[in-house]
């Protein structure tokens, strides 16, 4: 049986506990991205990370992983009412008046931003760069650039908070470890063994 304790809605990352031990599980949802992590590591993702608690149990990973996928394609549906699919919204936008325009500006910029929510407001402002009238118009067009750079740096942020977080569970779960490298050097490898797909040897 797997439980699910806490979970980030906006890029799928969750905490599991399986035979007593705390996996910290991430997308893609392959044995890869299954990193054993210290206990306590949680709480400093719920109140620091954006992690949301959550206790749920699921017979295997299957059904856990549909979960987590159809949470994380929730959350990455327009957050403004538009609909989801993206050629509908660009046929909806494409001659709408400026005003709609501003509209879907301003309710990014003071909603979906302050709220961390990044791959939603990079959807919209992706598809109001599509639209002529933001492309042609300087100020509307200097404004969504200006949101898509807040958006680009809240991601990289966010990245980074979240591999620290990583890092620093797997540090504190192995005190040899944390003696030995500091939090850097392991958010480094645990990089260098994603980009390359293999599994982290947790138990060495």
């Amino acid at each position: 049986m797997l439980e699910l304790l806490a979970i980030a809605r906006e890029d799928g990352w969750a905490f599991i506990k399986k035979d007593g031990q705390l996996i910290l599980l991430k997308p893609p949802y392959r044995d890869s991205n299954l990193v054993r992590v210290c206990e306590d590591i949680i709480e400093k993702a719920v109140s620091l990370h954006g992690f949301e608690p959550i206790h749920e149990s699921y017979p295997g990973w299957g059904p856990l992983v549909d979960f987590l996928r159809a949470e994380l394609a929730k959350v990455r549906q327009s957050k403004l009412g538009i609909l989801d699919d993206a050629e509908l919204k660009f046929e909806l936008l494409r001659d709408a008046p400026r005003e709609i325009l501003e509209y879907y500006l301003h309710r990014t910029e003071s909603e979906l931003i302050p709220n961390g929510e990044w791959n939603a407001a990079l959807d919209v402002l992706t598809l109001l760069m599509r639209v002529d009238i933001v492309r042609q118009d300087a100020n509307l067009c200097q404004h969504a650039i200006a949101l898509l750079q807040k958006c680009n740096a809240g991601l990289a942020a966010n990245g980074r908070n979240r591999a620290e977080l990583t890092a620093e569970g797997v540090v504190r779960l192995f005190p040899g470890v944390a003696q030995k490298y500091p939090v850097a050097s392991v958010m480094e490898y645990m990089r260098n063994v994603a980009e390359r797909h293999q599994v982290m040897p947790v138990g060495a």
